[in-house]
């Protein structure tokens, strides 16, 4: 947060004018715990008016803030809230990821069947024939439970699919 949004945020209650006016008349320094923007040779650029630079400045936190965002003892029920809470998202992500594996599977079935298909075509049969030979090749392979097609592809991928 800078400097600025601090005073904004300290007096919600000025208005506009009001605003302003400190901004243009008073350096952050004086209200808040930062340092004057100095050149490098450490002598203050703010001319302590307008000084735009400096409200810009990011505020450190200061003590009370410090100790809000540390850690506070948390009892044993809300130990065991987190815990289950920790367990459900366990869950959902094993099913997400065994909901990608089966889609892998088809993917890659997919991408066998296109490349077989690819693959009759450059051999000169029609596109329907090409499509033909791979079910006609796929339903034997299922019903004879067997994973290895006779045009030696591997069609495990796609029985795993077909059989879910």
């Amino acid at each position: 947060m800078t400097c600025k949004e601090k005073l904004i945020a300290d007096h919600p209650d000025w208005d506009e004018k009001q605003l302003e006016y400190v901004l243009n008349e008073e350096c952050p320094d004086a209200r808040y715990d930062v340092r004057p923007i100095t050149d490098e040779y450490g002598n203050s650029m703010c001319g302590d008016v307008n000084c735009v630079r400096c409200w810009n400045q990011e505020v450190p936190e200061t003590n009370t803030e410090k100790e809000k965002n540390m850690n506070t003892k948390k009892t044993k029920a809300q130990l065991i809230e987190e815990l289950e809470a920790s367990e459900n998202t366990v869950k959902d992500l094993k099913k997400q990821l065994k909901d990608l594996e089966q889609y892998k599977v088809y993917e890659d079935a997919g991408t066998e069947i296109k490349n077989i298909h690819t693959a009759f075509m450059n051999a000169g049969f029609t596109d329907d024939q090409a499509f033909e030979l791979i079910r006609i090749s796929m339903l034997t392979n299922i019903a004879n439970n067997n994973a290895a097609s006779t045009f030696n592809v591997n069609f495990s991928g796609l029985k795993k699919a077909v059989k879910g």
